[in-house]
């Protein structure tokens, strides 16, 4: 059983498994990412490289560590060349990327990395069962969903029509857990 389950290995699932580790919150051993892709970001390095983008529109603070300087201090002491654009200092793509892998190796990521796809999830004595395409069966405490707007999730009939309650919900900060 895990703690926490995060649905989706792109940009925000990743950061908040780095914020969850990196706090205290969680130890690694007690948290799964499930994706369905083979490594952490794989959609985000595929479809920029996609567009050849160069550099990011976000502030360098913008990042997936928890130190708000992170990103300017690995530039500094892995000695990259000049890296940061504009007056707002955004990354070039290559360090943004050669960061991210840092900091996910920090945390082990690989120890908490399920490759998969979610086909079920239900709420069952308290915890979060989940079923993935591999017929294999987490149960876990807390689950977040963290998916691209590809993988949206399949709301049965008769929750439909709790979809937009739990999305203003979220949306006015009042979701709880």
């Amino acid at each position: 059983m895990y703690k926490w389950l995060i649905i989706g290995g792109g940009i925000q699932g990743s950061t908040l498994a780095v914020h969850l580790v990196k706090s205290g919150k969680v130890p690694i051993q007690d948290l799964a990412v499930i994706d369905p892709h083979e490594q952490p970001l794989e959609c985000w390095k595929r479809n920029t490289a996609r567009i050849r983008m160069n550099d990011l529109r976000s502030p360098s603070v913008h990042h997936m560590d928890t130190e708000p300087f992170s990103l300017q201090t690995y530039a500094d002491k892995s000695q990259w060349p000049e890296v940061f654009f504009g007056r707002y200092k955004r990354p070039s793509l290559s360090l943004f990327n050669q960061h991210c892998e840092t900091v996910l190796d920090e945390i082990h990521i690989d120890q908490a990395w399920k490759t998969g796809m979610v086909t079920d999830l239900r709420r069952k004595n308290g915890l979060w069962e989940v079923r993935t395409d591999a017929s294999e069966t987490i149960r876990d405490e807390r689950v977040v969903l963290a998916m691209s707007f590809s993988q949206q999730p399949c709301w049965p009939e008769w929750a439909q029509h709790f979809r937009m309650t739990a999305f203003i919900m979220c949306l006015t900060g009042m979701c709880k857990g």
